[in-house]
């Protein structure tokens, strides 16, 4: 029942101020009948009928106790049980998910990434662009955390350029037989674009309710923002306003799993602090045990 409550928080909150309400209300009918004489409830009480008593309470209202109890006692079990099949099918859908983002994603992200931060100028660019400060990954925000109202251009003509092409190219020839490199496109550019677009309809998967985000974070989220930071510039470039904007689904799990990123970074921060805390005083401790001075009479 612990667990239950504690899976269902604010369901268990909403039920003990429902019975509290009912607690008082209960009172207040008692009251005014004792206190002031006013009934608002009555007993029809019929000669013809008989009833089997027990505690002074007839056999009927104690089934209806009964049903009141297992009721209040049967639903939070149903909805941890709801919640447990809801859960199972959310890992099952996480999974294939992820199996998914492995079969189709990985090699082309990585030959994406390779190929990307092996160009001196791309990183000079990408220094720029802070992945903490995204949010929106429109083109007035990629202006605004770099600096620079060419941001975007300059991105542009390293990606298209003869000098990115001939890079993906050495990658995919020294990484993959002619087999395997019938599986990527010829052209960088067209690899990119395509694979942000595939990426976008998995990230639909990611973003509903049907698949647990939680239970893909710690599989993806380290490749996938890692990805998103470095294709920022490219996602931002047609999103000039907020109606008609490219790439939401990504952006959406970009933005949930860098906020998740972020929050464990600081529990883990605020955890090494207090080890660090408590292996100083260990020492200090430590130091006063081994020069201790001997006792003097």
């Amino acid at each position: 029942m612990f667990k239950v409550i504690k899976n269902h928080k604010w369901r268990a909150i909403f039920s003990i101020i429902m019975i509290i309400i009912t607690i008082i209300f209960i009172w207040l009918l008692v009251l005014l009948k004792y206190k002031f004489d006013i009934s608002l409830y009555s007993f029809a009480i019929s000669d013809k009928q008989q009833e089997i008593i027990i505690f002074n309470i007839s056999l009927n209202n104690w089934c209806n106790i009964i049903t009141v109890v297992a009721t209040t006692f049967g639903v939070p079990w149903g909805l941890h049980q709801y919640d447990s099949a809801r859960r199972e099918k959310q890992q099952q859908k996480a999974y294939e998910i992820a199996n998914q983002f492995a079969i189709e994603f990985m090699d082309k992200l990585e030959a994406i990434n390779i190929t990307l931060t092996n160009n001196l100028k791309f990183v000079e660019i990408l220094k720029k662009v802070d992945e903490n400060k995204l949010k929106s990954f429109s083109k007035y925000e990629i202006e605004e955390i770099t600096q620079s109202d060419t941001i975007i251009d300059d991105f542009l003509e390293v990606l298209c350029s003869e000098e990115i092409q001939n890079s993906y190219e050495y990658y995919l020839n020294n990484s993959y037989n002619r087999k395997e490199r019938e599986a990527f496109n010829s052209k960088f550019i067209d690899l990119v674009e395509s694979t942000l677009n595939r990426l976008e309809a998995i990230c639909i998967n990611i973003s509903s309710q049907a698949a647990g985000s939680q239970y893909i974070y710690q599989s993806l989220h380290q490749e996938f923002l890692k990805s998103v930071h470095i294709l920022s510039i490219l996602i931002s470039k047609s999103n000039k306003n907020n109606f008609d904007k490219f790439y939401t689904n990504v952006i959406y799990v970009y933005n949930i799993w860098n906020k998740q990123k972020q929050h464990d970074k600081k529990i883990f921060e605020k955890t090494r602090k207090k080890i660090d805390k408590l292996q100083n005083k260990s020492k200090i401790e430590i130091d006063k045990l081994l020069f201790k001075e001997p006792d003097k009479i």
